[in-house]
């Protein structure tokens, strides 16, 4: 009895280590046996059908068959194939292995490990029964054949030990080289990360370097549309004294009306920059407006000098026949001039009491917007700040946290 109990509890541990492998990769003992004596013998073996399995295997797959697949079987009917069968247990083992999460399979393949100390341990419990058997069967032999067939077993256990003892350095040879291995391969994984990072970094300065190259080009893009707005001349309340629609009779008008208005003194200074200059009407027809309590038909004109000494010299000629000239910015500017004045408010200026100028100017080459304060009870403009052109491009705007930073602060 005590024979039997020991083979058959290193027997079950056998098995039991078998299922567990069997249960984690999704398949039964059974199954694995028929695929492994299928690949063996080509397509001969494949062919053949379960009945040629011994009955006390066909035992044992059937009952571990049952343990993993018993939900699909009792659903699926009667007249179903072999086939059919391993398909659904080899699909039922898969989403097991996905419902697993990381942890689980470390620790399932933690405890699938073989090594040296459970290899250890089961060729103890073997070396123990091995004893005790021997010893058995020794003291129940008859004399003069006690001494020999001690000795022969003795032979035995000695070449088993050195067999397992092999096995076992063997085991742990090939633990260490395969320590080794990983080690190397920790070590080029490390090197590799290293060369994706340095390549990262590199793409991220191309990235920078690129971002701010664009930048840079839709603000010299933005200075020069701003640059050719300086050459311009607005004026928004000039009585035409009709209402029409035909600009040619619009511009006749207005050169008219500016001539007339201007002192005798600075004809001839008005003409000379009048020749060289192209007004535009920047609206379709006059509207008529309420301007100081007097009824007026306007429309918004546009002076479009050749260079900024004459936008400076009819910007000044025009003031001396009491019109109101005024800036024309381009059209994508006009949002980040409101942003200026509001950074200019939050100084705390307001526009009931102050007024407020932006206009722009060249320095040093470059194209800057000045923004200036008043009092509207007398005073002179000071300055509250300089602002950098912003890019033309508005979708590159989210990405400058320094828009609205001013370059130069004024008088707060």
């Amino acid at each position: 009895m005590g024979e039997t109990s020991n083979r058959f509890d290193l027997l079950s541990w056998v098995v039991e280590d078998e299922r567990e492998e069997s249960r984690d990769l999704g398949i039964s003992p059974g199954i694995r046996a028929q695929t492994q004596r299928d690949k063996s013998k080509g397509k001969k073996g494949a062919g053949r059908k379960e009945a040629q399995v011994t009955p006390v295997r066909r035992r044992v797959e059937s009952s571990t068959e049952m343990e993993t697949s018993s939900t699909e079987m009792e659903t699926s009917s009667g007249d179903e194939t072999e086939t059919e069968v391993r398909e659904k247990e080899s699909r039922h083992g898969k989403r097991r292995m996905q419902d697993r999460t990381p942890v689980e399979d470390e620790e399932r393949n933690i405890r699938r490990k073989l090594n040296e100390f459970s290899l250890g341990a089961a060729f103890k419990q073997v070396k123990q029964a091995m004893v005790k058997e021997v010893s058995k069967a020794v003291s129940s032999a008859q004399q003069g054949v006690k001494e020999p067939l001690k000795e022969c077993l003795d032979a035995v256990m000695s070449a088993m030990e050195k067999m397992m003892s092999s096995l076992s350095d063997g085991v742990a040879q090939e633990r260490i080289d395969r320590d080794s291995e990983l080690l190397k391969m920790d070590d080029r994984v490390e090197k590799l990360e290293e060369k994706v990072k340095d390549i990262g970094n590199v793409v991220d300065s191309l990235t920078e370097n690129r971002i701010r190259n664009r930048v840079k080009e839709s603000a010299a893009e933005m200075e020069k549309k701003v640059g050719a707005a300086m050459n311009t001349v607005k004026i928004l309340d000039m009585d035409l004294g009709i209402a029409t629609s035909n600009k040619k009779e619009i511009v006749r008008d207005v050169i008219r009306i500016v001539r007339e208005c201007s002192y005798t003194d600075d004809q001839r200074w008005l003409n000379s920059v009048l020749q060289r200059t192209r007004i535009v009407v920047l609206g379709r027809e006059t509207q008529q407006r309420q301007v100081q309590g007097k009824s007026i038909h306007t429309v918004p004109i546009l002076f479009c000098c050749q260079n900024r000494l004459d936008a400076v010299d009819l910007d000044t000629l025009l003031r001396r026949a009491e019109f109101h000239p005024t800036f024309h910015w381009p059209e994508e500017i006009v949002e980040f001039v409101s942003g200026v004045r509001s950074e200019v408010r939050k100084m705390g200026v307001s526009d009931q009491d102050s007024y407020i100028r932006i206009r722009p100017e060249e320095r040093d080459g470059t194209i800057q917007i000045k923004a200036e304060s008043k009092p509207k009870n007398g005073g002179r403009f000071v300055l509250k700040g300089v602002w950098k052109c912003p890019p033309a491009n508005k979708h590159l705007w989210d990405g400058l946290h320094t828009l609205y930073t001013p370059k130069i602060v004024g008088i707060q």
